[in-house]
């Protein structure tokens, strides 16, 4: 019997300590993150597990041979244009959808908004995206309060996929 789990990971630039006042420069934060990258990939080679990496755009610009050989045996969606913007417009998560297809040289069908942010779900539609897992059904102080969200996937007004 094969058992399916639904396994992503968020490949952005590390900007937590920012939040926390510590000065950690952009290029620390690419650096930090991409040896996690190779981290998680080593295992999940070793294991032969396939997942989806939420990647934001200015992470694929950077690193986008390593990004179009992941998307070989995995899938990339997007994680919008940065990791620090607050509220994305619907002219920012399009323009992420188009760079990242444009480093992987193929259509990405997922959203997920960085932390977790709300999303106007007929915008992510009408964007060609076929899924949005930007719901974090969990509660930390401070950042998400979606403690009593359901841990499911439905489909939203028939159109939209909605992972949580």
């Amino acid at each position: 019997m094969t058992k399916v789990v639904l396994l992503s990971f968020d490949v952005e630039e590390f900007d937590l300590p920012i939040e926390f006042n510590i000065n950690f420069p952009k290029e620390d934060q690419f650096d930090f993150s991409f040896e996690g990258l190779k981290k998680i990939l080593e295992i999940l080679d070793k294991h032969d597990v396939s997942t989806t990496f939420f990647v934001t755009a200015i992470f694929a610009s950077k690193y986008s041979s390593i990004i179009r050989e992941i998307s070989r045996k995995h899938e990339i969606a997007s994680h919008g244009l940065n990791h620090q913007i607050r509220e994305y417009t619907k002219r920012e998560v399009k323009e992420s959808k188009e760079i990242i297809e444009k480093k992987i040289k193929k259509k990405i069908n997922g959203f997920r908004a960085p932390r977790f942010h709300k999303i106007d779900f007929n915008s992510i539609y009408k964007l060609g995206f076929k899924y949005d897992s930007s719901i974090c059904p969990t509660y930390l102080p401070k950042r998400y309060n979606n403690y009593f969200e359901k841990r499911k996937v439905f489909i939203w007004i028939n159109i939209l996929v909605q992972i949580r």
